[in-house]
């Protein structure tokens, strides 16, 4: 563990030459959950940061002890009392394709780690976990490679009941603050799709948004959903499923040990702003009767910069 702002090291924890494949820290950073593996199979442990315990949970036990489940996604609730983990067997074939999740419940008053409820459901790959910010529900995107077929499952974090399962829905996933939505990948309609995370009914599909861009994060107030791919941003109007703008980044450079960042923003109507000398990397394609002909983009800076395009707002809602 390093610290953000000096990349000092806190503490060092061994892995035994095991390769990580998933991590994820409580709120609170009290604990860290790593999945890490090597040719013999993966292992989930749990550290206690403040003082380095660490302990190793058990995965389901499988149908096929020839086909042991390793786990796969980890992810805390939002309050950091429980822990999510997910996982599959990749050794299993026809009827004993099955995926799990398990919810264990954080140590209180010196008792250890206790498994909640653990479900198993069909499938052969997993994609995200994903809480609910009122900590009522758990997400999980999985797929089935020889079908190709998905789904999300909604689990009721007190029992396990399955509350939703919603088809050809595939992660990654992004709650909306108020936990109603849920927005993520339509395999059919192949869109970024939001969904009533009550009965799994579509409530926007995004138009025109590639497959690679995934949905993010929604912003506070639940106004914006931000989808991002390969250095590129877009947020969108949850209400409308309009684009209000794109932000990118242009160039990256390091000198004398400072790092330099070239962006811009734009709106789809061509207003935008960026870092200093943006227009060296725009050009403005206008239609003249002779035909399209190529402008610098210092041409149209008058008439479309705006260096306050993305200020926040003066209500954060």
């Amino acid at each position: 563990l390093r610290e953000l702002g000096t990349g000092k090291t806190l503490k060092t924890f061994s892995l035994k030459k095991r390769h990580v494949f998933a991590m994820a820290f409580s709120p609170d950073t009290t604990w860290l959950a790593v999945v890490a593996g090597d040719g013999s199979g993966k292992v989930l442990s749990v550290w206690h940061l403040p003082d380095g315990a660490q302990q190793t949970l058990p995965p389901v036990q499988p149908v096929n002890p020839k086909a042991p489940w390793a786990p796969h996604r980890v992810a805390f609730s939002p309050d950091g009392s429980q822990l999510a983990v997910a996982g599959f067997s990749p050794h299993t074939f026809g009827e004993l394709e099955r995926e799990y999740v398990q919810m264990w419940e954080a140590p209180r008053g010196g008792k250890p780690w206790r498994l909640a409820w653990k479900r198993l459901f069909e499938g052969n790959g997993l994609i995200d976990l994903a809480f609910s910010p009122d900590g009522t529900q758990l997400a999980v995107a999985a797929f089935h490679v020889q079908r190709e077929a998905a789904w999300t499952h909604l689990f009721a974090l007190a029992d396990g009941r399955t509350l939703v399962t919603i088809d050809h829905a595939l992660g990654p996933l992004a709650f909306s603050r108020d936990s109603r939505t849920l927005a993520g990948m339509d395999t059919q309609e192949v869109a970024v799709t939001l969904w009533d995370a009550a009965t799994g009914a579509v409530r926007r599909t995004l138009p025109d948004v590639p497959c690679e861009f995934t949905p993010n994060a929604f912003s506070a107030g639940d106004r914006l959903l931000a989808t991002c791919h390969l250095g590129r941003v877009q947020l969108w109007d949850v209400d409308t499923a309009t684009l209000r703008a794109t932000l990118c980044i242009l160039d990256s450079t390091v000198t004398a040990g400072a790092r330099a960042t070239a962006w811009i923003a734009y709106t789809p109507d061509g207003y935008y702003t960026g870092s200093p000398g943006v227009e060296r990397y725009l050009r403005w394609r206008v239609t003249e009767a002779a035909g399209d002909r190529l402008y610098p983009g210092a041409e149209y800076r008058e008439a479309y910069y705006r260096p306050n395009l993305l200020q926040p707002a003066p209500n954060p809602e």
